[in-house]
Protein backbone atom coordinates (compact mmCIF):
# COMPACT_ATOMS: atom_id res chain seq x y z
CA UNK A 1 0.00 0.00 0.00
CA UNK A 2 1.26 3.50 -0.76
CA UNK A 3 -0.05 6.37 1.34
CA UNK A 4 0.56 9.89 0.06
CA UNK A 5 1.42 12.34 2.83
CA UNK A 6 2.53 15.98 2.91
CA UNK A 7 6.08 14.65 3.53
CA UNK A 8 5.91 12.32 0.52
CA UNK A 9 4.66 8.80 -0.08
CA UNK A 10 4.94 6.07 2.53
CA UNK A 11 5.14 2.41 1.51
CA UNK A 12 3.34 0.10 3.95
CA UNK A 13 4.10 -3.64 3.86
CA UNK A 14 2.88 -6.14 6.41
CA UNK A 15 2.98 -9.90 6.74
CA UNK A 16 2.29 -12.47 9.39
CA UNK A 17 5.00 -15.02 10.12
CA UNK A 18 6.23 -17.49 12.69
CA UNK A 19 9.38 -15.55 13.51
CA UNK A 20 10.92 -18.20 15.77
CA UNK A 21 10.50 -20.90 13.13
CA UNK A 22 11.85 -18.76 10.30
CA UNK A 23 14.89 -17.80 12.39
CA UNK A 24 15.50 -21.46 13.27
CA UNK A 25 15.35 -22.46 9.59
CA UNK A 26 17.72 -19.68 8.54
CA UNK A 27 20.11 -20.30 11.45
CA UNK A 28 20.26 -24.01 10.62
CA UNK A 29 20.93 -23.52 6.92
CA UNK A 30 24.36 -24.36 5.50
CA UNK A 31 23.86 -21.76 2.75
CA UNK A 32 26.20 -18.77 3.13
CA UNK A 33 23.54 -16.32 1.96
CA UNK A 34 21.60 -16.77 5.22
CA UNK A 35 24.66 -16.01 7.35
CA UNK A 36 25.45 -12.98 5.20
CA UNK A 37 21.86 -11.75 5.46
CA UNK A 38 21.86 -12.15 9.26
CA UNK A 39 25.12 -10.21 9.56
CA UNK A 40 23.81 -7.34 7.42
CA UNK A 41 20.46 -7.19 9.21
CA UNK A 42 22.07 -7.30 12.67
CA UNK A 43 24.44 -4.48 11.77
CA UNK A 44 21.55 -2.36 10.48
CA UNK A 45 19.07 -3.25 13.21
CA UNK A 46 18.36 -0.55 15.74
CA UNK A 47 15.81 -2.61 17.65
CA UNK A 48 12.06 -2.62 17.30
CA UNK A 49 10.52 0.32 15.49
CA UNK A 50 7.83 2.40 17.13
CA UNK A 51 4.48 1.23 15.78
CA UNK A 52 0.87 2.25 15.84
CA UNK A 53 -2.00 -0.03 14.94
CA UNK A 54 -4.59 1.76 12.84
CA UNK A 55 -8.00 0.60 11.77
CA UNK A 56 -9.44 0.59 8.25
CA UNK A 57 -11.09 4.00 8.70
CA UNK A 58 -7.76 5.69 9.47
CA UNK A 59 -6.11 4.01 6.48
CA UNK A 60 -8.82 5.07 4.04
CA UNK A 61 -8.72 8.65 5.37
CA UNK A 62 -4.93 8.81 4.84
CA UNK A 63 -5.03 7.56 1.26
Amino acid sequence: MIIDTSDGPIVVYAMKTDLARSQAVADGSPRPVYAEHRAVMRSADDGPAATEIVGPSEISEAG
